[in-house]
């Protein structure tokens, strides 16, 4: 007789116990939200903003006056042009026609003060003969003083051409230009932030103003949220969070949870989601860790922030 060979029929058994579902209930939120205000304050003069609108990043969103940021900005340009011109100035030193000047003021100086000295020494001479007053002699006095004086000056301004300016007068007149330079930047930057723009593309959620209004500087102008990305955040417990293994970076986790999500108020469909970050202190009043998980919206469902879902 042949031997019979018997079929036998085989399972695969596994360790249910290594899988672990669980569901936590969540709230969706924005990838990145921010209350978007001026750093000045002033009058909107354009503000068209309205709700669910989508913006690109650096999109001008609204308006202040500029008239009297720009009138500074004006006048710090001027005063430092000038600054700018005395400084060529002292440095190039001055020019032949200035030094002819400088001479001209010297002997007309020289002159004066030799016919004022001349006088004085006739007054005094006549008076020790018995002519004239000592009233006359002192005021001829202070004629004299004034012109020699006025002579001294004249040849330290012609040295001072011939020399060109001092050192520290030029150091004084650069630490002025970089003091000009600061106000201009500053001028500039008020000037800059009468625009209010987008500092990333997103969809405006609320507006604040209406406008014309008169803002006030860090006021809420409107909220932008963007919605390029979706984060469900969800509440877990202290056993649940002693559960995990904290060896484990964040790409790891993320790469080992088979995590999904459904929103319960659109369909029973679930949508793949990927784990972004967690708490790891306790919430103080719930004794509970917060865990985020983040996704691309889906196609077909208008899922906002403040939406429920499972994940």
């Amino acid at each position: 007789q042949s031997e019979v060979i018997r079929s036998v029929k085989t399972l695969v058994i596994s360790d249910n116990a290594a899988t672990i579902s669980r569901e936590f209930p969540g709230k969706v939120r924005a990838s990145q939200s921010a209350e978007l205000s001026f750093r000045i304050s002033g009058p909107l003069i354009e503000f068209s903003a309205t709700p669910g609108q989508q913006v690109e990043t650096g999109e001008v969103l609204a308006n202040i006056d500029p008239r009297d940021f720009q009138t500074r900005v004006d006048n710090v340009e001027s005063t430092l042009k000038e600054a700018g011109a005395q400084l060529s100035a002292m440095t190039a030193g001055a020019r032949e026609e200035d030094i002819k000047v400088l001479e001209a003021n010297v002997a007309s100086a020289e002159a004066t003060s030799q016919e004022a000295t001349a006088q004085y020494d006739r007054l005094s001479a006549l008076l020790e003969e018995g002519v004239g007053t000592k009233a006359e002699v002192d005021s001829q006095l202070k004629v004299r003083d004034v012109a020699h004086a006025n002579l001294d000056k004249a040849e330290q301004n012609l040295k001072s051409g011939r020399a060109g300016a001092r050192q520290e007068d030029v150091d004084a007149m650069n630490a002025r230009i970089d003091g000009l330079t600061a106000q201009r930047r500053d001028a500039q930057a008020k000037l800059d932030d009468t625009n209010l723009k987008a500092p990333f593309p997103g969809v405006i959620a609320k507006t604040y103003v209406e406008n014309f209004e008169d803002v006030q500087a860090k006021q809420p102008i409107l909220s932008l949220q963007d919605d390029s990305a979706i984060e469900i955040v969800i509440n877990i417990s202290e056993s649940a969070m002693a559960r995990g293994d904290r060896t484990l970076t964040i790409a790891e986790l993320a790469e080992s949870l088979d995590a999904r999500v459904r929103f319960t108020s659109v369909s029973n469909d679930e949508y793949k989601v990927t784990l972004k970050d967690y708490e790891t202190e306790a919430d103080p009043v719930t004794q509970t860790f917060a865990v985020a998980f983040i996704m691309t919206p889906p196609d077909g469902i208008n899922i906002r922030p403040g939406m429920n879902a499972v994940i």
